[in-house]
Order: structure tokens, then C-alpha cells, then sequence
């Protein structure tokens, strides 16, 4: 059944669905809390264990395996038992994984457990942008997805902070990462929210997606890229431009805290602005940022620090504005297929990302994995740009969509009709 809301103001919109899905926000930051302090707390086990930098990198691609096989699976079993019944067993397994992580230090178990995991993870996400997609309005769905990203990634960076409260080479800190999985489940089952409309979720390819936006499916796969490259190359990158280890720390930190902080008001300024004009502006400007980077001395470490937040700040929001964009002109019954489509997106571009960064570190030196990241940006810029150009047809799903919200909506408030215009304005995306 498509839901229709009546149009309100976009902060008003947006408080509105957040608070029809505090239990996604809740079980996201408990979760992504202890997925960040297992990813940052594997490295430095697989480290003291001796695996080798080429064991090391084969088993935490088996998340990347598993990341793109949820893709497929994970609307079905959706279809079968439920949104929250989903998300609970993710959230079992994946803490069950990070046990066994502890118990049993072998490279190919841990690559099977990675598998695991990538898998648990990338459903969690179709269940949780599907869940928050469905609860929001076009007016304020920028700003959702925006919040939702923001908390995953702060989340994510004080996970990583924890590590340093205890020994790597014990069972400790995987005890807490397990825990820390495992709380997640209770604001899902222990909410008296309703979980979304049990429809039978439609079939929704990456032809017909790229069809309804193509500009949202391309932003998914660079936003993939960017952080592939930035999660799998940063730390090399920084090693190599003079940084000291507790340098490179605060490095990937300070790219992951600034782009979490800035999710909020690029979300929330996209809900005021036509979409494609603030990924075009936002692409753009994280390009010269990457180029202003890549002329950074080496060995200046705040510099590099500096620079890595500036970049952060733009470059990791573009996976939110992506997801808003595509839902804006995607019926409910097909968002859970859209989401699992714009995840495939997301782990390929991130399995590919570490490669296109390798390789402009190969060719340029150092400076080559900013000056990859800001080739990155500059194509997703130059297709924001010829896609704003192509002018202003509506798909039959957006004219649907937004015509029963319009006639809904109250015509006596100016900024409800303000409102109206820019997503009029904003409808070729």
C-alpha cells in the first residue's frame, strides 16, 4: 500500500520521522559502536598474530563478499519474516561472529566470519533505509538519512577510540564488541513503534533504478568508491606522507568525525535546495579539496590532519544525498529492492575504491591518493552537472508520488508552498 503524507515544513517533517524511528537511531549507534572497535580491533590482532599484509587484506575482503551477497538475499528474507525479524537475526550473527573472532585466530576462519559479518551488516542497512525511507516525506528525507549517517559514522570513530582501554591480543575487547552487537537488538524488539507496512516488497533493478534517478545511483557508487579508498588506503597514505602512528590515527579519525558532523546540515540544506544543485556544489568543492590536499608537504602532519577533515567533511555526506535522491522518485513498495541495489552499488565501489587509490599512489607517489579521490569527485561532479542540464521530466512514479502529496497538502502556509516549489524545481534528479 503506498503511503501518502500530508506535506508539512521539513523540520517539522523531519522531527516527526524520527521519531517514528528512534529504535533504528538507537540500535544503529549501539551497533556501529561495537562494529567500530572490531573492525579497528581485527588490524591490530591480525597484526600481532603475524598474518602478513596479504592474508590480512584477503580476510577483511571476505566482509566485501558478504556485503555484496546481502544485496540479493536480504530483500527476500525481508519479504518472509519482517523488518524487525530481520534485523534481530543480522544483529545475532554478527555478534556471534565477533566471538568467534576471539575464540579462534585462524586467517580462514576469520575470513569466513568477515563474510559473516559484511553480510549481517549490509542487511541491517537495507532494513534500516528502507525502514527510515518509508517513514519519511520527500521534504524531509534528506535530513533523515542525513541524521541516520551522521550517528553511524560518530558511532563508528568511538568504537575506535575503545581500543586503546584494552589489549588487542586478549578476549576482552571482543566480549565488548560482542555486547555492544547484541544491545542493538533490544530498541528494535522492545519498541511499541509499528515496524513498517508488511507489503510484498517489488523487484527493482539496477536498470529500472538508474532509470528513476540517475544521478542518485551514480553519487551510491562513487560514494563507494571514496570511502573504499579512504578505509583501505588512508592509513598507507598517511604512513607514507612522514605521519607517526598515533598521527595516522587521529588522520582517520578526523575524516570519519567530520563527515559524520557534517551528514546534518548538508541533509537538512538538501531538503531546502533541489537535491542535484547540492550534490553538484558539495562534489565540486570536495574535488578542490582533494586537490588542495595532494599539495600538502610531506611530514606536515596537521596539515594533513586539516586537510583530511576538510575533504571528509564533503566527500563522506554524498552516500546520504545519493540515498535521498534515488527514494525521492521510488514508490514505497519498491524501496527495499531500490535500498538493496544502492548497497550492491555502495560495496562495489567500495571493493574497487582501495584499487583506484593504489594505483594513483603507483603512478603519482603520496599525493596520488588525493589526487585519485579528487578524480573521484570531479566525475561525480561533471555527471551532477550534465544531469542538472538535462532538464525537468518526471518519471510517472514521481508524478504519482508527489501529486497525491500535493493535493493533500495545506495551501495556507507560505513555507509549505516555498516548500512545494523547490521540490518541483528539484524533480530531474
Amino acid at each position: 500500500m503506498e503511503q501518502h503524507f500530508v506535506r508539512q515544513p521539513p523540520a517539522r517533517a523531519a522531527a516527526r520521522a524520527v521519531s517514528a524511528s528512534w529504535p533504528i537511531f538507537a540500535s544503529i549507534a549501539l551497533l556501529m559502536f561495537g562494529n567500530g572497535l572490531q573492525g579497528t580491533l581485527l588490524g591490530m590482532r591480525a597484526t600481532q598474530e603475524g598474518f602478513g599484509a596479504l592474508v590480512t587484506g584477503a580476510v577483511m575482503a571476505g566482509y566485501y563478499a558478504g556485503f555484496i551477497a546481502s544485496s540479493f538475499g536480504t530483500p527476500q528474507l525481508i519479504r518472509r519474516i519482517g523488518h524487525v525479524r530481520c534485523y534481530a537475526a543480522f544483529a545475532a550473527a554478527a555478534s556471534v561472529a565477533v566471538l568467534v573472532h576471539g575464540l579462534v585466530v585462524e586467517p580462514a576462519v576469520w575470513g569466513a566470519m568477515r563474510l559473516v559479518t559484511g553480510f549481517c551488516l549490509a542487511g541491517i542497512y537495507i532494513v534500516s533505509e528502507s525502514w527510515l525511507n518509508g517513514r519519511s516525506e520527500n521534504v524531509s528525507r534528506g535530513s533523515v538519512i542525513a541524521l541516520y549517517n551522521m550517528v553511524l559514522l560518530l558511532s563508528v570513530a568511538g568504537g575506535q577510540l575503545v581500543v586503546s582501554l584494552g589489549e588487542p591480543g586478549g578476549l576482552p575487547l571482543f566480549l565488548v564488541a560482542s555486547i555492544l552487537v547484541s544491545l542493538a537488538v533490544l530498541p528494535m524488539v522492545l519498541s511499541v513503534r509499528p515496524s513498517p507496512e508488511p507489503d510484498t516488497p517489488e523487484r527493482f533493478g539496477l536498470r529500472e533504478l538508474f532509470a528513476a534517478s540517475p544521478l542518485g545511483v551514480v553519487v551510491a557508487l562513487g560514494a563507494g568508491l571514496v570511502f573504499g579508498a579512504y578505509g583501505g588506503m588512508g592509513a598507507a597514505y598517511a604512513t607514507g606522507a612522514g605521519l607517526s602512528t598515533t598521527e595516522v590515527a587521529v588522520f582517520m579519525t578526523a575524516m570519519t568525525l567530520a563527515g559524520g558532523l557534517a551528514q546534518w546540515p548538508l541533509g537538512r540544506l538538501s531538503d531546502w535546495l533541489p537535491r542535484r544543485f547540492v550534490i553538484l556544489a558539495t562534489t565540486a568543492a570536495a574535488t578542490l579539496a582533494a586537490l588542495y590536499a595532494s599539495s600538502v608537504p610531506a611530514a606536515q602532519a596537521h596539515a594533513h590532519i586539516a586537510a583530511a577533515a576538510g575533504f571528509g567533511a564533503l566527500a563522506l555526506p554524498l552516500y546520504s544525498l545519493g540515498n535521498a535522491i534515488t527514494n525521492d522518485r521510488v514508490p514505497q513498495s519498491k524501496r527495499v529492492a531500490a535500498g538493496s541495489t544502492l548497497v550492491l552499488l555502495y560495496g562495489c565501489g567500495s571493493v574497487v575504491g582501495p584499487l583506484v587509490a593504489a594505483s594513483a599512489i603507483a603512478l603519482f607517489g603520496d599525493p596520488g591518493f588525493f589526487l585519485g579521490l579528487a578524480a573521484i569527485c570531479g566525475t561525480l561532479a561533471a555527471w551532477a552537472l550534465v544531469r542538472l542540464a538535462a532538464g525537468g521530466r518526471r518519471s510517472p512514479d514521481a508524478e504519482a508520488n508527489q501529486g497525491s502529496a500535493a493535493k493533500d497538502a495545506p495551501r495556507s502556509s507560505s513555507r509549505a508552498r516555498s516548500t512545494e516549489r523547490w521540490q518541483r524545481a528539484s524533480s530531474s534528479q
